[in-house]
């Protein structure tokens, strides 16, 4: 069925707004542990997740380090499902000179059985309403899904695209395929392909909604994540290009005669 193209300014499901964990819980809570990084469709500064100790209490924080041209650093979580972003400050009191005050700004269910995820960030614009800035999702970066020599189109927003991917940067026809919600088949783009993105109009048809030429080769594994348009209005999908490291793999022990 045709979609208006206002619905690309749609506001993406609404996270509930949830407490941190309080230092000494009673109840034990199952850990999770797994590397992950965060990326973002904006610039974000001084968020933050929490650090547990091994009964699931809350004992501190660490920063994480949000960067413009693509993913963080890479970091570990050990604690509850979900994980807790929140921005923190300083908020000193007579009994206490180095309180903090810690403000969710996000979260997210940890994917299932696995051990390295990438957050990414969307302005919520719910927020202030929603209790939450930023709508957070876990996406499973795991070579066998997103694996080297490929593009894998990962797309946060509930609409199925027209996309067609070209052999070379001058062709526009190509091979065409669905985007659909949430982790898309890896694509085999080396060295370079133009991936182009359309949506139906009841009106006009099939608009352009993204273009961009994707570079990619043998040694290299591209994440390409599909957000709503920045500018309220547009039909212009973001797309951020992610890098992902090569990670190697663990040789077999084998045993000599």
């Amino acid at each position: 069925m045709a979609i208006r193209i206002r619905n690309l300014s749609f506001a993406l499901a609404t996270l509930f707004f949830f407490q941190l964990p309080s230092r000494g819980q009673e109840e034990e809570t199952p850990l999770r542990e797994f590397d992950f990084y965060v990326a973002s469709s904006s610039r974000i500064r001084n968020v933050r997740f929490g650090v547990f100790d091994e009964t699931g209490a809350l004992t501190g924080s660490s920063p994480t380090g949000f960067k413009t041209s693509g993913r963080s650093l890479s970091y570990t979580y050990k604690g509850p499902d979900p994980i807790v972003f929140f921005e923190e400050e300083a908020a000193p009191t007579a009994a206490d000179p180095n309180a903090v005050r810690q403000t969710p700004v996000g979260k997210s269910m940890l994917p299932p059985d696995v051990g390295e995820v990438l957050f990414f960030f969307i302005p919520n614009p719910d927020y202030p309403d929603s209790g939450l800035k930023y709508n957070v999702t876990g996406i499973d970066i795991r070579q066998e899904i997103v694996p080297a020599g490929h593009v894998t189109l990962f797309n946060t927003i509930p609409i199925t695209f027209r996309g067609v991917v070209g052999e070379s940067k001058n062709r526009e026809n190509g091979t065409a395929f669905n985007i659909t919600q949430g982790i898309n088949p890896p694509i085999d783009i080396q060295p370079q392909a133009k991936v182009l993105l359309a949506l139906e109009s009841e009106s006009e048809g099939f608009l352009r909604v993204y273009e961009n030429t994707i570079y990619c080769d043998e040694n290299e594994r591209i994440l390409l994540v599909l957000s709503p348009p920045r500018i309220r209005g547009s039909r212009n999908v973001s797309g951020k290009q992610i890098s992902l490291p090569i990670r190697a793999e663990k040789r077999k022990e084998t045993s000599g005669p």
